[in-house]
């Protein structure tokens, strides 16, 4: 329904106009989220709060501007908050791999939503202990002695199971990345 000033329909207008752009750029968003935070729990809590915190501010967007660079922008900055906030990480890297990051995204988008989708079909095809294993390390952020004590193996032991796993999946991605460029997509 229309008000007299017309602001009903403007308001439907811009709610549509967002979930369009979100709708076109959301998977290459997640991509890049998740290719800044290695864990896939809090890489999934940034890509909420992107989309809540896009919504809040998409009075800002401009119209006719890049929607993608204006959400990435505001998603690297959630992770950098985020990152401060997270002193259980085990892993951190300094700026200048997260700048490097955000280069190579920008410059090729598309490239960090193959990678995740490669991502994603090479973990369903991990046996499921290589899975188990690789989830239990990256998803619940467990560490290596955690796992080796909850599994009764040896710390080294884990560690070589990890690896190994590490090493098969990064080859089916490798794999799958190799075959999609050479079918030219």
């Amino acid at each position: 329904m229309q008000s007299d000033d017309g602001s009903t329909i403007e308001h439907d207008d811009r709610t549509a106009e967002f979930l369009r752009l979100l709708n076109r750029h959301e998977r290459a968003l997640n991509a890049y989220i998740f290719t800044l935070n290695p864990h896939w729990n809090d890489a999934e809590d940034i890509a909420q709060e992107l989309r809540i915190r896009l919504w809040k501010q998409f009075h800002e967007y401009q119209p006719d501007t890049n929607f993608y660079a204006w959400a990435r922008a505001i998603a690297y900055y959630l992770f950098l908050t985020h990152r401060a906030k997270a002193s259980r990480d085990r892993l951190r890297f300094g700026p200048a791999f997260y700048d490097a990051i955000t280069r190579a995204v920008t410059a090729k988008p598309e490239l960090a939503s193959s990678r995740r989708e490669a991502l994603l079909r090479c973990m369903e095809r991990l046996n499921e202990t290589k899975r188990s294993l690789i989830e239990s390390y990256y998803s619940e952020g467990d560490s290596l002695r955690t796992l080796a004590k909850e599994q009764g193996r040896s710390y080294d032991a884990v560690r070589k199971a990890v690896y190994r796993a590490q090493l098969a999946l990064a080859s089916c991605i490798q794999s799958r990345l190799q075959k999609k460029q050479e079918v030219g997509e």
